[in-house]
């Protein structure tokens, strides 16, 4: 009876940790989820006309925004200021025509000029549009997105020290997460890969750098930017001198954890940088995460796991308290309840018995572990019995 007792207990056991694994499985890293796009949030090229632009020009103009942006997430809009003289992107600009205004998600602004003249040739007409959804940064980082962890951006100015710094910031953080890329939840082919723009290439990558939110404010700074998932920006722009490698070890780390942890998941759908994404992109995406983010019962999953309230509230940033740091809650208990006396409501004690005794579910349900998994135990006993009346009867 005894050894039919422990064989009970352990099937018992089994099962017990059997269920904790699955209530506590992770589908998704938090790198996975950056490549979903929820919501779309793409930005608005409106490209200014006016009398002075010719026909010829108009029709290049109108051509090249259908094909640049069919496959980036940039929507286009050709808007001839003489009969739409009062058109919202007009309040913004006042130099001359033909023109780019962008705007991005959060509703910034940036002017492009289209050639150098009224009447553009048609090479400068899609340079100056290829320019809002590719360059040459951004090729490099569309490369590496896939296979790589992140993709840190070192934006170079006019002092070398301060370009040598930001570079082995760069370095160090790499080397810290290559280090325990080995127990991530789910693998990544390679470590964060860095791409470097010059100082001498700050105009060609205009576009880019006021996407990110790169606003130089001494030609001497420099910039680390951290990018993850499908180009997008994670946490602050470092600026250096200032910045430090574990300010920036501290975001990447984040990169290759559960999305089902406690941290804030509402970053994790940062704003893109303007791109290309086209059916090329969309194979290597589902080869290299093994899951089509495209996928709209994916896409509602991750909705789902993204929106569901989360313990801490900060964006990745190197400030003390925040999700990259500590955060001190109060729970309900002696400290809580005078602020709950003040509401008239009633503050519920919570007890570390009650707080080990719950697992979070997939849909944000609690489920209780004692009642499971003393039914568990039951089933396994019952059984453990029914086999050893079976073997005395045999007997």
């Amino acid at each position: 009876m005894l050894r039919t007792g422990k064989s009970a207990v352990s099937v018992a056991c089994s099962l017990l940790f059997v269920t904790a694994g699955v209530a506590w499985a992770c589908k998704y890293s938090v790198r996975d989820v950056a490549f979903v796009d929820i919501l779309p949030q793409p930005y608005h090229a409106y490209i200014h006309v006016n009398a002075e632009t010719s026909p010829e020009a108009r029709a290049e103009i109108a051509s090249a925004a259908a094909a640049v942006f069919l496959d980036a997430n940039v929507t286009g809009e050709v808007v001839d200021l003489d009969a739409h003289a009062n058109h919202p992107s007009a309040r913004e600009v006042s130099r001359p025509a033909p023109r780019i205004v962008l705007e991005s998600p959060d509703g910034r602004v940036m002017s492009l000029p289209i050639g150098r003249g009224a009447d553009p040739s048609a090479d400068e007409v899609w340079a100056a549009i290829e320019a809002v959804a590719t360059s040459r940064a951004r090729r490099q980082v569309r490369r590496r997105m896939f296979d790589a962890h992140s993709v840190i951006l070192v934006v170079e100015g006019a002092a070398a020290d301060a370009n040598r710094r930001a570079a082995r910031i760069a370095q160090e953080a790499t080397t810290r997460v290559e280090g325990g890329m080995d127990a991530l939840p789910k693998p990544i082919a390679k470590p964060p890969h860095t791409v470097v723009i010059p100082a001498d290439r700050a105009a060609e990558e205009a576009v880019l750098l006021w996407s990110l939110g790169v606003v130089r404010a001494h030609d001497d700074d420099a910039y680390v930017v951290a990018l993850f998932g499908r180009m997008r920006r994670l946490g602050d722009v470092l600026t250096v001198p200032g910045a430090t490698e574990d300010a920036l070890y501290k975001m990447l780390d984040l990169v290759g954890q559960d999305c089902e942890c406690t941290l804030d998941r509402s970053w994790m759908q940062g704003m893109m940088l303007p791109h290309y994404w086209d059916t090329q992109d969309e194979a290597r995406a589902l080869d290299s995460l093994a899951f089509d983010p495209g996928n709209p019962l994916v896409i509602a999953e991750v909705s789902r796991i993204v929106n569901r309230p989360s313990i801490l509230t900060d964006a990745p940033t190197d400030s003390v308290g925040g999700s990259l740091g500590y955060t001190e809650l109060a729970i309900a208990g002696e400290e809580a309840r005078p602020a709950a006396r003040a509401q008239g409501q009633t503050a519920t004690p919570v007890s570390h018995a009650d707080t080990s005794s719950v697992v979070v579910a997939d849909d944000g349900a609690t489920l209780p572990i004692g009642p499971t998994a003393a039914a568990i135990v039951l089933m396994a006993l019952g059984g453990g019995a029914f086999v050893f009346v079976r073997s005395r009867r045999a007997s």
